[in-house]
Protein backbone atom coordinates (compact mmCIF):
# COMPACT_ATOMS: atom_id res chain seq x y z
CA UNK A 1 0.00 0.00 0.00
CA UNK A 2 1.42 3.26 -1.32
CA UNK A 3 0.49 5.97 1.74
CA UNK A 4 -0.52 9.30 0.43
CA UNK A 5 2.48 11.69 0.10
CA UNK A 6 5.07 12.67 -2.21
CA UNK A 7 5.23 11.06 -5.40
CA UNK A 8 8.64 9.77 -5.75
CA UNK A 9 10.49 9.42 -9.15
CA UNK A 10 14.65 8.90 -8.96
CA UNK A 11 15.42 11.80 -11.58
CA UNK A 12 19.01 12.70 -11.48
CA UNK A 13 20.74 15.35 -9.19
CA UNK A 14 24.14 16.24 -8.09
CA UNK A 15 24.61 17.87 -5.18
CA UNK A 16 28.03 19.15 -3.26
CA UNK A 17 28.82 20.96 -0.39
CA UNK A 18 30.56 23.96 -2.37
CA UNK A 19 29.10 27.05 -1.74
CA UNK A 20 29.50 30.69 -3.42
CA UNK A 21 29.56 33.70 -1.10
CA UNK A 22 27.69 31.85 1.25
CA UNK A 23 24.77 31.62 -1.12
CA UNK A 24 22.58 28.27 -1.83
CA UNK A 25 22.69 27.34 -5.42
CA UNK A 26 20.47 25.41 -7.98
CA UNK A 27 21.91 24.82 -11.25
CA UNK A 28 21.68 22.88 -14.24
CA UNK A 29 21.42 22.57 -18.15
CA UNK A 30 18.30 21.57 -20.16
CA UNK A 31 18.33 22.70 -23.56
CA UNK A 32 14.55 21.49 -24.33
CA UNK A 33 14.04 24.78 -22.33
CA UNK A 34 16.60 26.87 -23.87
CA UNK A 35 14.62 30.58 -23.38
CA UNK A 36 12.25 29.32 -20.55
CA UNK A 37 11.58 32.01 -17.19
CA UNK A 38 11.81 29.40 -14.46
CA UNK A 39 10.98 30.03 -11.32
CA UNK A 40 12.22 28.12 -8.00
CA UNK A 41 9.41 28.56 -5.09
CA UNK A 42 8.19 27.52 -1.99
CA UNK A 43 4.90 27.68 0.32
CA UNK A 44 5.46 30.32 3.23
CA UNK A 45 3.08 27.90 5.15
CA UNK A 46 0.40 25.16 4.01
CA UNK A 47 -2.58 26.83 5.46
CA UNK A 48 -2.78 29.80 2.86
CA UNK A 49 0.21 27.90 0.49
CA UNK A 50 1.18 31.50 -0.30
CA UNK A 51 3.47 30.56 -3.32
CA UNK A 52 7.27 32.57 -2.71
CA UNK A 53 9.71 33.26 -5.27
CA UNK A 54 12.91 32.18 -4.09
CA UNK A 55 14.68 32.41 -7.11
CA UNK A 56 13.91 33.53 -11.32
CA UNK A 57 16.16 32.71 -13.82
CA UNK A 58 16.11 32.63 -17.87
CA UNK A 59 17.98 29.43 -19.52
CA UNK A 60 20.22 30.68 -21.74
CA UNK A 61 20.54 29.64 -25.70
CA UNK A 62 23.10 26.57 -24.55
CA UNK A 63 20.42 25.69 -21.86
CA UNK A 64 22.14 26.77 -18.81
CA UNK A 65 20.43 27.77 -15.86
CA UNK A 66 21.35 28.79 -11.74
CA UNK A 67 19.47 29.74 -9.43
CA UNK A 68 21.34 31.86 -7.14
CA UNK A 69 19.85 32.00 -3.51
CA UNK A 70 19.79 33.91 -0.16
CA UNK A 71 18.52 31.30 2.39
CA UNK A 72 18.16 30.75 5.30
CA UNK A 73 16.68 27.61 6.50
CA UNK A 74 16.00 24.33 4.79
CA UNK A 75 12.94 24.39 2.43
CA UNK A 76 11.33 22.26 0.13
CA UNK A 77 11.47 24.19 -3.28
CA UNK A 78 9.70 23.19 -6.44
CA UNK A 79 9.63 24.35 -10.19
CA UNK A 80 6.77 23.95 -11.99
CA UNK A 81 6.65 22.61 -15.58
CA UNK A 82 3.47 21.65 -16.77
CA UNK A 83 1.84 18.45 -15.48
CA UNK A 84 4.62 18.02 -13.05
CA UNK A 85 6.14 19.61 -10.31
CA UNK A 86 9.92 18.77 -9.35
CA UNK A 87 10.59 18.77 -5.43
CA UNK A 88 13.95 19.54 -4.06
CA UNK A 89 14.46 19.79 -0.76
CA UNK A 90 17.13 22.69 -0.19
CA UNK A 91 19.57 23.95 2.34
CA UNK A 92 21.42 27.31 2.96
CA UNK A 93 24.91 27.13 1.65
CA UNK A 94 24.39 24.22 -0.90
CA UNK A 95 25.06 23.20 -4.17
CA UNK A 96 22.99 21.59 -6.36
CA UNK A 97 23.04 20.74 -10.29
CA UNK A 98 20.18 19.20 -11.43
CA UNK A 99 18.51 17.96 -14.35
CA UNK A 100 14.73 19.09 -15.61
CA UNK A 101 11.84 16.90 -15.78
CA UNK A 102 10.64 16.32 -19.02
CA UNK A 103 8.03 19.07 -19.63
CA UNK A 104 4.63 18.06 -20.15
CA UNK A 105 1.77 20.06 -21.22
CA UNK A 106 -1.29 20.33 -19.55
CA UNK A 107 -4.38 19.18 -21.14
CA UNK A 108 -7.46 21.52 -22.55
CA UNK A 109 -9.16 20.28 -19.35
CA UNK A 110 -6.33 20.54 -16.80
CA UNK A 111 -6.01 24.39 -17.80
CA UNK A 112 -9.22 25.57 -16.99
CA UNK A 113 -9.39 23.12 -13.54
CA UNK A 114 -8.72 25.96 -11.15
CA UNK A 115 -8.32 22.22 -8.87
CA UNK A 116 -5.57 20.94 -10.80
CA UNK A 117 -2.49 20.22 -9.05
CA UNK A 118 1.01 18.99 -10.89
CA UNK A 119 2.20 15.90 -9.64
CA UNK A 120 4.94 16.28 -7.28
CA UNK A 121 8.17 14.37 -8.23
CA UNK A 122 10.65 14.74 -5.82
CA UNK A 123 14.61 15.10 -7.47
CA UNK A 124 16.53 11.84 -6.47
CA UNK A 125 20.34 12.46 -6.44
CA UNK A 126 23.79 11.14 -7.73
CA UNK A 127 26.84 10.40 -5.53
CA UNK A 128 25.29 12.54 -2.74
CA UNK A 129 26.94 12.96 0.59
CA UNK A 130 25.70 10.03 3.33
CA UNK A 131 23.71 13.05 5.30
CA UNK A 132 21.65 14.78 2.23
CA UNK A 133 18.47 15.71 3.73
CA UNK A 134 16.96 14.33 0.45
CA UNK A 135 18.42 10.87 0.63
CA UNK A 136 17.49 10.57 3.61
CA UNK A 137 13.84 11.28 3.32
CA UNK A 138 13.51 8.97 0.38
CA UNK A 139 14.98 6.36 2.61
CA UNK A 140 12.82 6.95 5.39
CA UNK A 141 9.68 7.45 3.12
CA UNK A 142 10.32 4.01 1.53
CA UNK A 143 10.89 2.33 4.89
CA UNK A 144 7.11 4.64 6.11
CA UNK A 145 6.12 2.27 3.28
CA UNK A 146 6.82 -1.09 4.52
CA UNK A 147 5.93 -0.12 7.48
CA UNK A 148 2.28 0.73 6.61
CA UNK A 149 1.95 -1.91 4.21
CA UNK A 150 3.09 -4.12 7.09
CA UNK A 151 -0.11 -2.79 8.76
CA UNK A 152 -2.67 -4.42 6.30
CA UNK A 153 -1.71 -7.88 8.49
CA UNK A 154 -2.72 -6.85 11.67
CA UNK A 155 -4.62 -4.45 13.80
CA UNK A 156 -3.47 -1.11 14.30
CA UNK A 157 -3.03 -1.54 17.92
CA UNK A 158 -0.92 0.61 19.87
CA UNK A 159 1.58 -1.62 21.06
CA UNK A 160 2.35 -2.32 17.47
CA UNK A 161 2.66 0.75 16.06
CA UNK A 162 5.01 2.18 18.85
CA UNK A 163 6.74 -0.68 17.89
CA UNK A 164 6.85 0.14 14.50
CA UNK A 165 7.93 3.82 15.63
CA UNK A 166 10.45 3.05 17.55
CA UNK A 167 12.20 0.90 15.22
CA UNK A 168 11.98 3.92 12.76
CA UNK A 169 13.60 5.71 14.81
CA UNK A 170 16.45 3.38 15.29
CA UNK A 171 16.92 3.14 11.99
CA UNK A 172 17.15 6.61 10.76
CA UNK A 173 19.27 8.31 14.04
CA UNK A 174 20.13 12.15 12.63
CA UNK A 175 21.24 15.43 13.95
CA UNK A 176 19.47 17.25 11.08
CA UNK A 177 16.76 19.70 12.56
CA UNK A 178 14.62 19.12 9.80
CA UNK A 179 14.60 15.26 9.14
CA UNK A 180 14.27 15.08 12.86
CA UNK A 181 10.66 17.41 12.94
CA UNK A 182 10.01 15.63 9.77
CA UNK A 183 10.43 12.04 11.42
CA UNK A 184 8.20 12.91 14.10
CA UNK A 185 5.19 14.31 12.43
CA UNK A 186 5.00 11.09 10.92
CA UNK A 187 5.19 9.38 14.44
CA UNK A 188 2.05 11.49 14.80
CA UNK A 189 0.26 10.35 11.45
CA UNK A 190 0.91 7.29 12.60
CA UNK A 191 0.04 7.18 16.25
CA UNK A 192 -2.92 9.03 15.15
CA UNK A 193 -4.44 5.93 13.60
CA UNK A 194 -4.42 3.73 16.30
CA UNK A 195 -7.23 1.58 17.52
CA UNK A 196 -7.07 1.76 21.07
CA UNK A 197 -9.17 4.17 23.49
CA UNK A 198 -7.06 7.54 23.91
CA UNK A 199 -4.24 7.00 21.01
CA UNK A 200 -5.44 10.52 18.78
CA UNK A 201 -5.39 12.46 21.77
CA UNK A 202 -1.87 11.31 22.44
CA UNK A 203 -0.59 11.86 18.98
CA UNK A 204 -2.06 15.60 19.44
CA UNK A 205 -0.30 15.79 22.96
CA UNK A 206 3.15 14.70 21.46
CA UNK A 207 3.12 16.78 17.87
CA UNK A 208 2.20 19.69 20.78
CA UNK A 209 5.70 19.36 21.94
CA UNK A 210 7.16 19.91 18.56
CA UNK A 211 8.61 23.71 18.25
CA UNK A 212 6.33 24.93 15.36
CA UNK A 213 7.98 24.54 12.14
CA UNK A 214 6.59 26.33 9.57
CA UNK A 215 8.74 25.49 6.76
CA UNK A 216 8.73 21.43 7.02
CA UNK A 217 5.57 19.84 4.75
CA UNK A 218 5.51 16.86 7.10
CA UNK A 219 4.84 18.68 10.09
CA UNK A 220 1.88 20.66 8.12
CA UNK A 221 0.35 17.22 6.94
CA UNK A 222 0.23 16.15 10.44
CA UNK A 223 -0.99 19.37 11.76
CA UNK A 224 -3.78 19.37 9.28
CA UNK A 225 -4.83 15.36 10.23
CA UNK A 226 -4.16 15.87 13.86
CA UNK A 227 -6.77 19.27 14.10
CA UNK A 228 -8.52 19.86 11.35
CA UNK A 229 -12.12 20.18 12.79
CA UNK A 230 -10.32 20.44 16.13
CA UNK A 231 -12.90 22.77 17.98
CA UNK A 232 -16.00 20.74 16.66
CA UNK A 233 -15.07 18.06 19.37
CA UNK A 234 -15.73 20.35 22.25
CA UNK A 235 -18.97 20.69 21.24
CA UNK A 236 -20.19 18.35 24.08
CA UNK A 237 -17.50 18.90 26.01
CA UNK A 238 -17.32 21.37 29.32
CA UNK A 239 -16.74 24.73 28.41
CA UNK A 240 -17.52 23.68 24.97
CA UNK A 241 -20.79 26.26 25.33
CA UNK A 242 -18.40 29.37 26.78
CA UNK A 243 -16.14 28.54 23.77
CA UNK A 244 -19.14 28.78 20.94
CA UNK A 245 -20.75 31.62 23.05
CA UNK A 246 -17.17 33.63 22.46
CA UNK A 247 -16.77 32.60 19.24
CA UNK A 248 -20.99 33.72 17.63
CA UNK A 249 -20.47 36.92 20.01
CA UNK A 250 -17.05 37.52 18.02
CA UNK A 251 -14.93 38.37 20.97
CA UNK A 252 -11.64 37.05 20.11
CA UNK A 253 -10.14 37.60 23.57
CA UNK A 254 -12.53 35.52 25.15
CA UNK A 255 -12.53 32.91 22.63
CA UNK A 256 -8.55 32.52 23.39
CA UNK A 257 -9.02 31.85 26.93
CA UNK A 258 -11.86 29.55 26.65
CA UNK A 259 -9.85 27.42 24.35
CA UNK A 260 -6.87 27.64 26.59
CA UNK A 261 -8.73 26.56 29.31
CA UNK A 262 -10.32 23.29 28.02
CA UNK A 263 -7.30 22.69 25.66
CA UNK A 264 -4.75 20.56 26.94
CA UNK A 265 -2.10 21.43 24.20
CA UNK A 266 -0.44 23.84 26.20
CA UNK A 267 1.10 25.39 23.03
CA UNK A 268 0.51 29.15 22.69
CA UNK A 269 1.95 29.00 19.06
CA UNK A 270 0.20 26.03 17.98
CA UNK A 271 -3.43 26.72 19.50
CA UNK A 272 -3.09 30.05 17.38
CA UNK A 273 -2.30 27.89 14.33
CA UNK A 274 -5.25 26.16 14.95
CA UNK A 275 -7.66 28.90 15.55
CA UNK A 276 -6.45 30.21 12.37
CA UNK A 277 -6.42 26.74 9.87
CA UNK A 278 -9.98 26.35 11.35
CA UNK A 279 -11.26 29.81 10.99
CA UNK A 280 -10.33 29.28 7.59
CA UNK A 281 -12.34 26.04 6.82
CA UNK A 282 -15.43 27.13 8.35
CA UNK A 283 -15.09 30.46 6.46
CA UNK A 284 -15.37 27.98 3.14
CA UNK A 285 -18.38 25.80 4.55
CA UNK A 286 -20.00 28.41 6.77
CA UNK A 287 -21.76 31.66 4.82
CA UNK A 288 -23.86 32.99 7.27
CA UNK A 289 -20.39 32.85 9.92
CA UNK A 290 -17.99 34.58 7.55
CA UNK A 291 -18.75 38.06 9.18
CA UNK A 292 -17.81 36.87 12.54
CA UNK A 293 -14.62 34.73 11.45
CA UNK A 294 -13.47 37.74 9.51
CA UNK A 295 -14.10 40.04 12.52
CA UNK A 296 -12.45 37.32 15.04
CA UNK A 297 -9.11 36.91 12.33
CA UNK A 298 -8.42 40.87 12.91
CA UNK A 299 -9.01 40.80 16.30
CA UNK A 300 -6.41 38.25 16.48
CA UNK A 301 -4.20 39.85 13.84
CA UNK A 302 -3.81 42.81 16.46
CA UNK A 303 -3.45 40.79 19.73
CA UNK A 304 -0.48 37.50 18.12
CA UNK A 305 2.86 37.82 19.71
CA UNK A 306 4.24 35.90 17.22
CA UNK A 307 5.29 37.24 13.91
CA UNK A 308 4.67 34.61 11.55
CA UNK A 309 1.26 33.90 13.21
CA UNK A 310 0.57 37.47 12.23
CA UNK A 311 1.79 37.35 8.78
CA UNK A 312 -0.54 34.01 8.18
CA UNK A 313 -3.74 35.72 9.73
CA UNK A 314 -2.78 38.47 7.40
CA UNK A 315 -2.46 36.40 4.30
CA UNK A 316 -5.42 33.95 5.05
CA UNK A 317 -7.55 38.30 5.77
CA UNK A 318 -6.67 38.92 2.50
CA UNK A 319 -7.95 35.83 0.47
CA UNK A 320 -10.88 35.87 2.23
CA UNK A 321 -11.63 39.52 1.50
CA UNK A 322 -11.00 38.69 -2.12
CA UNK A 323 -14.37 39.33 -4.45
CA UNK A 324 -16.67 39.95 -1.01
CA UNK A 325 -19.01 42.04 -1.94
CA UNK A 326 -18.36 45.42 -1.30
CA UNK A 327 -14.46 45.14 -1.82
CA UNK A 328 -12.49 46.58 -4.45
CA UNK A 329 -10.15 43.77 -6.88
CA UNK A 330 -6.65 43.78 -6.55
CA UNK A 331 -4.78 45.79 -9.13
CA UNK A 332 -4.17 43.49 -12.52
CA UNK A 333 -2.82 43.82 -15.71
CA UNK A 334 -4.92 42.67 -18.66
CA UNK A 335 -5.27 44.33 -22.19
CA UNK A 336 -7.21 44.99 -25.07
CA UNK A 337 -6.94 43.25 -28.52
CA UNK A 338 -4.39 45.82 -29.49
CA UNK A 339 -2.57 45.05 -26.75
CA UNK A 340 -3.53 48.24 -24.82
CA UNK A 341 -3.53 48.24 -20.72
CA UNK A 342 -7.36 48.48 -19.77
CA UNK A 343 -8.63 49.77 -16.60
CA UNK A 344 -11.68 49.00 -14.67
CA UNK A 345 -11.31 52.84 -13.95
CA UNK A 346 -12.73 53.31 -17.35
CA UNK A 347 -16.21 52.12 -16.25
CA UNK A 348 -16.54 53.99 -13.03
CA UNK A 349 -20.23 55.71 -13.24
CA UNK A 350 -21.98 52.60 -14.78
CA UNK A 351 -22.44 48.91 -13.38
CA UNK A 352 -19.71 46.34 -14.56
CA UNK A 353 -20.68 42.81 -15.38
CA UNK A 354 -17.43 40.89 -16.01
CA UNK A 355 -17.70 37.77 -17.51
CA UNK A 356 -14.20 35.65 -17.88
CA UNK A 357 -14.71 33.28 -21.10
CA UNK A 358 -13.15 31.26 -23.82
CA UNK A 359 -12.81 30.80 -27.27
CA UNK A 360 -12.98 26.99 -26.46
CA UNK A 361 -15.94 27.33 -24.41
CA UNK A 362 -18.93 26.93 -26.20
CA UNK A 363 -21.23 29.33 -24.65
CA UNK A 364 -18.56 31.97 -24.98
CA UNK A 365 -19.70 33.09 -28.37
CA UNK A 366 -23.98 32.81 -27.55
CA UNK A 367 -22.87 34.87 -24.48
CA UNK A 368 -21.32 37.59 -26.17
CA UNK A 369 -24.01 37.92 -28.82
CA UNK A 370 -26.30 38.15 -26.22
CA UNK A 371 -24.51 40.73 -23.50
CA UNK A 372 -23.86 42.88 -26.23
CA UNK A 373 -27.62 43.41 -26.85
CA UNK A 374 -28.45 43.66 -23.23
CA UNK A 375 -25.33 46.15 -23.25
CA UNK A 376 -27.08 48.77 -26.29
CA UNK A 377 -30.46 48.12 -24.09
CA UNK A 378 -29.41 49.57 -20.85
CA UNK A 379 -26.34 51.57 -21.97
CA UNK A 380 -26.88 54.29 -19.72
CA UNK A 381 -26.61 52.04 -16.59
CA UNK A 382 -24.36 49.15 -17.84
CA UNK A 383 -20.80 47.96 -19.09
CA UNK A 384 -19.59 44.55 -20.08
CA UNK A 385 -16.03 43.47 -19.92
CA UNK A 386 -15.40 39.95 -21.75
CA UNK A 387 -11.70 38.99 -20.27
CA UNK A 388 -10.49 35.85 -22.52
CA UNK A 389 -8.05 33.71 -20.56
CA UNK A 390 -5.53 30.58 -21.29
CA UNK A 391 -4.85 31.79 -24.64
CA UNK A 392 -3.05 34.75 -27.02
CA UNK A 393 -4.44 37.72 -27.80
CA UNK A 394 -4.38 36.82 -31.65
CA UNK A 395 -6.52 33.73 -30.68
CA UNK A 396 -8.99 35.84 -29.86
CA UNK A 397 -8.59 38.36 -32.36
CA UNK A 398 -9.49 35.34 -34.78
CA UNK A 399 -12.33 34.14 -32.55
CA UNK A 400 -14.33 37.36 -32.26
CA UNK A 401 -13.96 39.13 -35.43
CA UNK A 402 -16.96 38.20 -37.09
CA UNK A 403 -18.93 38.82 -33.60
CA UNK A 404 -20.34 43.04 -34.14
CA UNK A 405 -19.29 44.19 -30.89
CA UNK A 406 -19.20 47.03 -29.26
CA UNK A 407 -18.10 46.43 -25.77
CA UNK A 408 -14.70 46.10 -24.34
CA UNK A 409 -12.83 42.46 -25.41
CA UNK A 410 -9.76 42.45 -23.35
CA UNK A 411 -6.90 39.44 -22.99
CA UNK A 412 -5.78 37.83 -19.59
CA UNK A 413 -2.51 38.64 -20.11
CA UNK A 414 -1.57 35.59 -18.37
CA UNK A 415 -2.36 36.79 -14.96
CA UNK A 416 -2.88 33.86 -12.79
CA UNK A 417 -3.39 36.56 -9.84
CA UNK A 418 -6.10 38.09 -11.73
CA UNK A 419 -7.83 34.42 -11.67
CA UNK A 420 -7.07 34.02 -8.25
CA UNK A 421 -7.70 37.60 -7.01
CA UNK A 422 -11.43 36.77 -8.39
CA UNK A 423 -11.74 33.40 -7.10
CA UNK A 424 -12.51 32.13 -10.60
CA UNK A 425 -12.96 28.55 -10.27
CA UNK A 426 -14.80 27.52 -13.17
CA UNK A 427 -14.19 29.17 -16.94
CA UNK A 428 -17.24 30.77 -17.95
CA UNK A 429 -17.37 32.74 -14.72
CA UNK A 430 -19.41 36.41 -14.20
CA UNK A 431 -19.25 39.14 -11.67
CA UNK A 432 -21.39 42.26 -11.18
CA UNK A 433 -18.84 45.23 -10.11
CA UNK A 434 -21.41 48.39 -8.67
CA UNK A 435 -20.44 51.89 -9.86
CA UNK A 436 -17.65 52.74 -8.05
CA UNK A 437 -16.29 49.56 -9.21
CA UNK A 438 -16.56 47.56 -6.01
CA UNK A 439 -17.49 43.90 -6.51
CA UNK A 440 -21.56 43.38 -5.98
CA UNK A 441 -22.17 40.03 -7.07
CA UNK A 442 -19.64 37.50 -6.57
CA UNK A 443 -20.21 35.17 -8.60
CA UNK A 444 -22.94 37.45 -10.28
CA UNK A 445 -25.65 35.25 -12.29
CA UNK A 446 -24.80 33.91 -15.73
CA UNK A 447 -26.76 35.03 -18.86
CA UNK A 448 -28.82 31.93 -18.99
CA UNK A 449 -29.34 32.06 -15.50
CA UNK A 450 -31.57 35.31 -15.82
CA UNK A 451 -29.26 38.25 -14.88
CA UNK A 452 -31.26 40.08 -16.79
CA UNK A 453 -34.51 39.57 -14.72
CA UNK A 454 -31.97 40.51 -11.84
CA UNK A 455 -30.63 43.90 -13.38
CA UNK A 456 -33.75 45.25 -14.31
CA UNK A 457 -35.14 44.50 -10.45
CA UNK A 458 -32.24 46.44 -9.75
CA UNK A 459 -32.37 49.49 -11.98
CA UNK A 460 -35.87 50.05 -11.18
CA UNK A 461 -35.13 49.67 -7.34
CA UNK A 462 -32.45 52.85 -8.06
CA UNK A 463 -35.54 54.56 -9.72
CA UNK A 464 -37.74 54.38 -7.48
CA UNK A 465 -35.10 55.55 -4.49
CA UNK A 466 -34.00 58.55 -6.53
CA UNK A 467 -37.66 59.67 -7.07
CA UNK A 468 -38.45 59.37 -3.05
CA UNK A 469 -35.64 61.52 -2.96
CA UNK A 470 -36.11 63.89 -5.31
CA UNK A 471 -40.17 63.98 -3.38
CA UNK A 472 -38.26 64.85 -0.35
Amino acid sequence: MKRKGIFFLLLSVTVGLSSLHAKTVVFGNALDYAGEQLKLKYYADEITQKEVILSDVKVDSLGNFSFLCNLKETKKCFIDLGTNRGILFVEPNKTYQIRLLPYVEKSESQKFDMFFRPKEILLSLVNPPKDDLNNQIVAFEDALDNAWNGFLATKMTKNAIFSAIDSLEKQFPSDNIFFDVYKKSNFAILANLCTDRGCSREAQSAFSSLKVVYNNPSYWEAFQILFDGYFDSFQDKIGGSALFSSYRSADYKTFAANFAKIDALQNMDLQELITVYNFSNRFATKKGEQKIIISLLEQMKEVTKNPENKRIVEDVLQKMYMAQPGTLPQKFDIVDLDGNPVSLDKFAGKYLYITFCSSKIEESKADMVYLEQLRQRYKDNLEVLFIFTYEDVATTKQYVKNIPMKSTIANWNNSLDLLKSFKVVNIPSYYLMDAEGRFMLSPAPGPEENFEHYFESLTKQEEESRNINNLN
